[in-house]
């Protein structure tokens, strides 16, 4: 993009993205990387997504999402989340108000301000990290509870068999479970160790 992406506008691409001009309160969603030769006054509504870099000269008052690194002189009052580095260098190379979730190195000569805004910094994991964990914690939840449902299916039927009075389905029904647990023990165990 040769000039500025103006509030309310939205720019998708598969590749990279490159804005030549200032990006005030437009979203930007790139499979590759964006460069903002300018920067970005998100106006509390702009945002940037990319499946790779992220490099402005600045950024204000918006929301960051990159898989790879970011890279600025400033960032003011954004909500971030880096898959990699943040990287703030030049005059002021700060990170002032809002919340920044890097899950590797945070190189800045700043964080916060004396004027005691609110700055948020988490190290070693990101936003998208952290509803991974909970998401593979709730799986294990279910498994572990579908795992408890068929030990208490196999001790019924196998009573029910020893006493003679299991049916042909009912015997089927064990073998079944028989084959299942051991698998999906294993897939527990898998997901436990992640």
């Amino acid at each position: 993009v040769k000039g500025d992406v103006l509030e309310g506008f939205t720019v998708k691409a598969k590749g990279d993205i490159t804005v030549m001009g200032i990006v005030e309160g437009a979203t930007l969603i790139a499979g590759g990387s964006i460069t903002l030769y300018k920067g970005m006054r998100g106006m509390k509504s702009g945002c940037l997504e990319s499946a790779g870099d992220v490099t402005a000269k600045f950024l204000e008052d918006c929301r960051i999402y990159a898989k790879g690194n970011i890279q600025a002189e400033y960032i003011i009052n954004s909500e971030v989340s880096c898959g990699n580095n943040l990287t703030l260098n030049g005059r002021r190379a700060a990170f002032i108000g809002g919340v920044c979730s890097v899950y590797n190195v945070m190189d800045v000569k700043t964080v916060g301000a004396m004027s005691q805004i609110t700055t948020l910094v988490t190290l070693g994991v990101t936003p998208q990290l952290l509803e991974e964990v909970e998401s593979l914690k709730k799986e294990i939840a279910d498994i572990t509870a579908q795992l408890d449902e068929c030990r208490k299916n196999i001790n019924y039927l196998n009573t029910r068999q020893k006493a003679g009075s299991i049916t042909p389905k009912q015997t089927e029904k064990l073998n079944e479970l028989k084959i299942w647990l051991p698998v999906n023990t294993m897939k527990q165990k898998k997901m436990k160790d992640q």
